[in-house]
């Protein structure tokens, strides 16, 4: 596996995107509503080594809090996973 500094790759962030931290590193979280009421959370951020994203179409769409909370944690937790 090659990472991103030894292929010669480069991932550029827009500053003003970035609103929330990942274990140290910056990401974007956004939420996205349909016309039809439908809401949608894209999270997603970069490491030395690596591109993540998650995804969420949640169940009860009035709780965007909670359902960002609830992405937030999942992420946390994969984290927490990876340091064992």
């Amino acid at each position: 596996m090659h990472t991103l500094k030894e292929s010669g790759g480069s991932i550029t962030l827009v500053k003003e995107a970035i609103n929330v931290d990942i274990h140290g590193y910056p990401g974007v979280l956004k939420v996205s509503r349909s016309d039809d009421g439908m809401t949608s959370l894209s999270l997603g951020w970069v490491t030395d080594r690596s591109v993540y994203r998650l995804d969420l179409q949640p169940l009860d769409h009035q709780q965007v809090q909670a359902n960002r909370e609830a992405l937030l944690a999942v992420t946390r937790a994969l984290g927490a996973a990876g340091k064992r």
